[in-house]
């Protein structure tokens, strides 16, 4: 037998604090049902929380019939946008007098949206490196 180390030391120490609170305190080594109580209790939680049938996650019976109508509406929002802007694009493409530059204005204008929403994420990566080189500074 060794002396027991700072850790082995604290350990018993809160041990002793939950026996005299009367907590019942169980060592993995006196385990004998190898994990069939574990093995119970996710089973029971599964059928409970994760069986779709049952609807334990909302007191709401329809909420999957107003899910896909949302889904369905969100959908066809997205097709008569994609539509209206490839319709747009084929237009103004076809018109030689509303070029701007050589290229069709929302063409232009996509290209310029992205490339400010490139340089706002090249600045805001440049701020978390600085934040990170600043927190790992103030570590040392």
């Amino acid at each position: 037998m060794t002396e027991p180390d700072e850790l082995q030391k604290e350990k018993y120490r809160v041990k002793r604090i939950l026996m005299r609170r009367g907590c019942k305190i169980r060592d993995l080594e006196e385990k004998d049902d190898h994990g069939e109580e574990e093995v119970e209790f996710w089973e029971a939680l599964r059928e409970k929380k994760l069986n779709p049938d049952l609807g334990m996650f909302t007191s709401d019976v329809d909420l999957k019939a107003k899910l896909v109508g949302l889904r369905n509406s969100a959908l066809v929002v997205l097709l008569v946008v994609n539509v209206l802007w490839i319709t747009i694009m084929m237009v103004l493409s076809s018109r030689e007098a509303l070029q701007v530059l050589g290229q069709n204005p929302l063409g232009f204008f996509s290209l310029a949206v992205f490339g400010l929403v490139q340089v706002i994420q090249f600045l805001a990566m440049l701020y978390h490196r600085l934040l990170t080189l600043l927190h790992a500074v103030a570590r040392l």
